[in-house]
């Protein structure tokens, strides 16, 4: 979801940058069930080579675990994974192992290829389960382990578990079931979740159960989250809770909740915050970063300047912390501190601070950014791309012509293309442009021109994206033209996200009235609801 943020000089000549308007991004889900997500603190470790094909090593089996070979039955950790209480992602996590861990194996489950082992120590319980697919684990004199008897099934967890769309209708939270077997998906009837009527942004968590809102007006607003079902409503962050500040009497600044990410295992909430004057009602991000468990209170893992004016979490677990001249590398809990990259601040002409906005690939394997020049306003300005691996230094790709700072550069989700719209500075009778090309920038070509051009969103399959521009919004796709469909006079897509493949959503409308439309790459669409909003805020959720 593309960020607009408005930055201000205080009078005491501090520079304070922008709130981020929507706090909560979207993000892609997989097109196939996702590995075992990591619990806990997420280790500086080496990713597997997702261009390399893993040898198959199926329960029963027996391969190599180095040099020298283990007495017993044991699996390796190939990469850092969950260990659970059954052998499946519906059973609850109980620890994990690290990259090249060993534990000890004492049963198989050939039917959901997992091993029953010896829980490693940070565990709380004496048997676990942990996945038997290759690019996982590795075991070692396993042929003569028993099949293990396998843990009852657990009982769901509460909320609704089909695909949805959670939007923001007169201010309140309303959950539209969705039915994607039909393409265009069509809608059920809409419910209101919960009793607040100031909600201001959604964001569905991972695992599709729970809703994390905002509400209440800036800066005493709330961090909270309920239930897809509307069960269980909790508030976890106050801002009326923060200390309030005062510089030299000359106004009284009061911190407020501001972006938002879920950690991968839906348990916890990363965030940010920003800071407003009471005399002058001007906002700015601190670059702070917070946790809070859906169980706890919230832990600042940075102060002020030393967390992220953006950040992105990884599916892994890991987080880019992106700050006015850095970018750095942490894990979840605020340890591993590394700085990536060191620049130069970007001089935006105006009063507010530019950050650049890191993301992940789906598979968390690797990190990208773009950095604009110092000065993007000049002719011949560029911004440079860089990748960023779970470990190791991070690798410069390329630079792109044109001036980023308000259409950030968009990755696809396995990082091999990238998509942006750029102004050339200094042609003003030039025509922004779509850019779509390969990810290190070496071949990006013009895909479209067109006034008020904005992107929206790569497929999940990496072969389409969406964006818009005046009175259209478009399916397009690299080496081929793009299927447009009509916005009415007047009207704008304010937003889109993916929900398969193949459809997506679409809000459409203007000022407080706003339209959910389905979509497909073949271009047909239907309308799936109606409603009132300051700025069409919604997210979906399938699996």
């Amino acid at each position: 979801m593309n960020r607009h943020r408005v930055l201000w000089l205080t009078i005491l000549g501090l520079v304070l940058a922008s709130l981020a308007c929507n706090a909560f991004a979207g993000t892609p889900e997989p097109a196939v069930p996702p590995p075992p997500t990591f619990v806990g603190s997420m280790p500086t470790t080496t990713a597997p080579d997702v261009g390399a094909a893993p040898t198959v090593t199926l329960p029963g089996t027996t391969v190599a675990l180095g040099t020298e070979t283990p007495a017993g039955p044991q699996v390796q950790a190939l990469v850092d994974v969950n260990v659970r209480a059954g052998p499946g992602v519906a059973y609850s996590t109980d620890g994990f192992l690290l990259k090249g861990e060993t534990a000890v194996l004492i049963g198989k489950d050939p039917t959901f290829n997992w091993w029953k082992i010896a829980c490693p120590p940070r565990s709380t319980g004496p048997h676990c389960w942990v996945s038997g697919r290759a690019q996982y684990t590795a075991a070692a004199n396993a042929d003569n382990v028993p099949i293990a008897e396998i843990p009852p099934t657990p009982t769901p967890e509460p909320g609704n578990v089909g695909p949805v769309v959670v939007y923001v209708a007169g201010g309140r939270i309303t959950v539209l079931p969705l039915t994607i077997t039909q393409s265009p998906p069509l809608a059920g009837e809409p419910q209101l979740v919960g009793a607040r009527s100031d909600v201001q942004d959604v964001l569905i968590s991972p695992d599709g159960r729970k809703i994390a809102y905002k509400a209440g007006a800036i800066p005493n607003n709330e961090l909270r989250v309920i239930n897809v079902d509307g069960s269980d409503d909790r508030l976890l962050v106050a801002a009326a809770d923060f200390p309030v500040t005062v510089i030299e009497t000359v106004d009284t600044f009061r911190d407020f909740v501001n972006d938002v990410q879920w950690t991968p295992d839906s348990r916890t909430l990363v965030f940010n915050t920003g800071r407003i004057g009471q005399e002058m009602p001007l906002s700015a991000d601190l670059a702070d970063l917070w946790t809070v468990s859906l169980d706890g209170d919230p832990v600042q893992l940075f102060a002020p300047g030393n967390g992220g004016g953006a950040f992105a979490i990884s599916s892994t677990g890991q987080v880019i912390l992106s700050q006015e001249e850095t970018i750095r590398r942490v894990r979840l809990d605020g340890s591993g501190v590394e700085t990536l990259l060191q620049f130069e601040r970007v001089n935006t002409a105006s009063e507010y601070t530019y950050y650049p906005q890191p993301q992940w690939t789906a598979d968390g394997s690797r990190a990208f950014v773009a950095i604009p020049d110092r000065e993007p306003f000049a002719p011949g300005a560029t911004a440079t791309l860089w990748q960023i691996p779970t470990v190791g230094t991070a690798v410069p790709l390329g630079a792109l012509p044109g001036n980023i700072l308000f259409n950030p550069v968009t990755w696809s989700p396995n990082g091999a293309q990238l998509a942006y719209a750029r102004q050339l500075v200094g042609s003003a009778n030039v025509e922004p442009q779509l850019m779509v090309g390969s990810a290190n920038g070496q071949d990006v070509g013009v895909y479209n021109s067109a006034e008020q051009i904005t992107f929206f969103a790569w497929s999940p399959d990496n072969t389409h994206f969406l964006y818009t521009a005046g009175q259209f919004y478009a399916v397009g796709r690299a080496n081929a033209g793009p299927m447009t469909i009509s916005i009415p006079l007047g009207q704008q897509a304010r937003a889109a996200r993916w929900l398969t493949a193949d459809t997506f959503i679409v809000a459409v409308g203007s000022g407080s009235a706003w339209t959910l439309r389905s979509g497909n790459v073949a271009g047909e669409t239907a309308q799936l609801t109606t409603f009132t909003g300051s700025g069409a805020a919604f997210a979906v959720w399938t699996r």
